[in-house]
Order: structure tokens, then sequence, then C-alpha cells
């Protein structure tokens, strides 16, 4: 029995007999079957980022087709044009943001800027502690270090400075930098920077209302008129050109007592200076000519009778008024203006009895009755 048992066993495990393998023709080989077909479909979709049509279905189990998305080739320009958008808007908020700062660079260089700005700008801006009210930080400098180490020098205001070195002063005060005159120790220089700085005034410090009337000082038949005439034109002065003046002036004179060594006379200094004290707004410089003489005479004044014209409490500031009706003075009255109509009189002095008034019409001075006159705000 066991042998029986064995021989079944060994025909149990014998070799079953195989079909044999069927070869392929080579166009067999090179024609995809279905499975390679559905692999290379995917992987082409994969690659490209599209859906597949096997994706949808597998295994039987139905599945949500994929959002569709664009090929790459798209997707890259599509970002790239986003990105350069996105740049682009960044550039043009960098640039917006520069031109802020550009421009609040020039509002604060401006609000440094002392030179070619009114004087009203000029005081709003802080001083020296120690400078009187009224009176630009960089005058009060220059009249400081010149009262201290130039008043004995012979030709202050009449020699020139080096304008180079002029020119690079004035730059860094337009910048808001504060020159240690003392340190620099150039008095010629000094006094050129300040001539320059009343000069590049918008209008002169006797402002331009007025610079009419001061130029015809010189028509008074008498020193007495002209002083009187000066001293109600700078009370009608407003400030802060009245106190500018004054302190311009007062240093002026002070400089012109020691004229036996520094060589400046009121006349003299009314030449150097003067033209940058009155000038008519707007005009070139060459046309000062015209008026030099009276410019000269007129500073003069002012520095030989300062006490008089600048430090009188009782002074009338002149005062303008319309003609109400006309006037021819009497034949004998030698000092009597003819008014007419609708004309303008400036008056500038009364007499005791504040009958008559003393003033400039037209360019003539003389007495007329105050009650051919009113009140006007006309210049």
């Amino acid at each position: 029995g066991c042998g029986e048992s064995t021989d079944f066993a060994k025909k149990e495990r014998a070799p079953q007999p195989q079909e044999p393998r069927r070869s392929l023709s080579p166009q067999q080989l090179k024609k995809p079957t279905s499975i390679n077909r559905m692999r290379s479909v995917t992987t082409a979709a994969a690659f490209l980022g599209v859906s597949s049509p096997n994706s949808e279905r597998k295994g039987g189990t139905e599945r949500k087709q994929a959002p569709e998305t664009k090929p790459l080739t798209e997707r890259k320009m599509a970002t790239e044009r986003g990105g350069g958008a996105a740049a682009e808007a960044g550039g043009n908020k960098g640039w917006k943001v520069k031109a802020e700062q550009m421009a609040q660079e020039r509002r604060a260089r401006a609000q440094k800027k002392i030179f070619a700005v009114p004087i009203e700008e000029c005081v709003d801006r802080p001083t020296r502690p120690d400078a009187p009210r009224f009176i630009p930080w960089l005058v009060f400098d220059i009249v400081t270090y010149m009262e201290k180490h130039a008043m004995d020098l012979e030709g202050l205001f009449r020699l020139a400075g080096e304008k180079q070195l002029i020119d690079e002063w004035k730059k860094k005060v337009n910048e808001g930098e504060k020159l240690n005159f003392e340190e620099l120790n150039n008095p010629h220089c000094a006094a050129d920077l300040l001539k320059i700085w009343f000069r590049s005034l918008p209008e002169p410090i006797v402002t331009a209302r007025l610079y009419p009337r001061f130029m015809t000082v010189g028509t008074l038949s008498s020193e007495e008129l002209q002083v009187k005439y000066l001293a109600a034109l700078i009370a009608a002065l407003n400030e802060p050109n009245k106190s500018a003046l004054i302190y311009l002036i007062r240093f002026l004179r002070n400089l012109t007592t020691n004229s036996e060594v520094n060589k400046m006379t009121p006349e003299n200094v009314g030449t150097c200076v003067g033209p940058n004290i009155l000038f008519e707004k707007g005009t070139d410089p060459s046309a000062l000519f015209s008026n030099f003489e009276s410019v000269i005479q007129i500073i003069s004044r002012m520095i030989e009778y300062f006490d008089d014209i600048f430090m009188k409490e009782d002074v009338m500031p002149l005062k303008t008024y319309m003609v109400k009706s006309n006037h021819t003075p009497p034949e004998d009255e030698k000092d009597g203006l003819k008014l007419t109509e609708n004309d303008i009189v400036h008056v500038f002095a009364r007499d005791e009895k504040k009958i008559k008034a003393y003033g400039e019409c037209n360019g003539k001075f003389g007495w007329f009755p105050h009650v051919l006159v009113k009140k006007t705000e006309t210049w």
C-alpha cells in the first residue's frame, strides 16, 4: 500500500504540461496594447496638467472630474504676466513714496531758506535767544560779528569779498546751516552776505508801497522837512520791516562814527549799502543808477539824523487822503499846495491848530486846508 501511495504522490507532483508560448510578430510588438495606451494617455495628461479619461472612472467607482487647468505654457505665461503686474504695481507704489519723500525734502528746504523769501517768513523761524524781536538770525549774527571785529576795518562794505566763498556761505545758510562768523573770520565776505540778503528780499525793506514816497524826499526844500518826512515814512512801516531797518541803520551809524579810521562816511555808506535797501521791486540792478543820488542822500539823512527819524515817539505816521474839491493857494502863500479833486495827498505834518496840513501830491509838497481832504485807503 505504501508503494502505491508514493507513486500516487509522485503523480500528483508531476508538472502539468504547459501551453506553448506564442511568439509575437514584429508588427504586433510595434502596436501598443490597450494597457499601454491607457498608461500613455495618463502620463501625458499628468504632464500637461489635464484630466485623463481614465481618471474619471476607475475600478467601477465614479470619481469627480478634476477642475480643468491650463497647459503648462499658458500657466507660465499667466504667472509671468501676474508677476509683472505685481512688480509694476510695486514699482508705482515705490515711486509714489519716493516722490512724496522728495516733496517733503523740498518743503523742509523751503522752510530753512532765508534768501529771496519775505522777511515775515524769516522772523517766524527759530532765531538766536538773545536776538532782538523781528530781526532775522542771519542779520543779527553778521552785525554782532562785525560790531566786535570790523568797526575799524577800512573799506567795510566798500571792498568786495571773494565771490566763490560768498556763494558757498549763501548755499549753506539756505540749507539751514548756522555759520560761525567768528571762526570764518572774513568781515568783507560777511558784509557782502548782509547786503545780498537785503537785496534778495522780494520787495525792499521799505516796502514797494512806500518806495515811491521815499524817492521824493530829495525834492523837499530843507533838511528839516526831509527829516520829518522820513520819520513819517518810517512810522508808517509795519513790522518786521520797521525793526529790521532800524537795527541796520543803527549799526551803520555806529560804523560811521569811526570814519576817520575805516573811511566809511555817511555818504560812502549810502553809496555802498543804499541800493540794497532802496530799490524798486522787480527792476534790474542797473536801473538803480537813475535814482542813485536820491538813495545816497536818503541813507545819509537816516544816519545823520537817526534819533530824530527813528527814536521820536510823537511822530505822525504818513497818512493818505483824497482831495474833495479843487484848491489853488493864494499868490502870497509861498508854500501852498495846489490840489485837484480826487487827487491823492500824503500828509505827514499839521500846524498847531490842525487847520492846515503839510503833505505831498503829485511829487510836490506844500500846505493846504485840512478840510479839503478826506481819509482814503488808496495809495
